[in-house]
């Protein structure tokens, strides 16, 4: 995961797998920023190559909290795989993607 800042906006950049293994640090790393104040939150999926229930979930409580916030919460669809995800559940209207999925 690679952290970016532009003007005051963080962009999470996750790469590789999302899952039970890697989710904590995800969920830890979006509760530290909701609570530093900072002024919205992307989260970039286009370098994902694998999905579970538990990073749904994380996307899910990610947009909770940044609402309880006051924080703007968006998505950058990733690969197809990765979208597919969120299109069988439906979250793929739910949820605030932004842009087109990653090729």
């Amino acid at each position: 995961m690679q952290a970016v800042t532009n003007e005051g906006m963080q962009t999470l950049i996750l790469t590789g797998e999302l899952d039970l293994a890697s989710g904590a640090e995800l969920d830890e790393t979006i509760r530290r920023l909701c609570r530093t104040g900072t002024a919205g939150l992307v989260i970039d999926l286009r370098k994902l190559s694998f999905i579970d229930s538990t990073g749904v979930k994380s996307m899910l409580q990610a947009g909770r909290l940044c609402e309880e916030h006051g924080h703007e919460f968006r998505l950058i669809p990733g690969p197809r795989n990765i979208q597919r995800i969120f299109e069988v559940t439906g979250l793929d209207r739910a949820l605030p993607f932004v842009g087109s999925p990653a090729s």
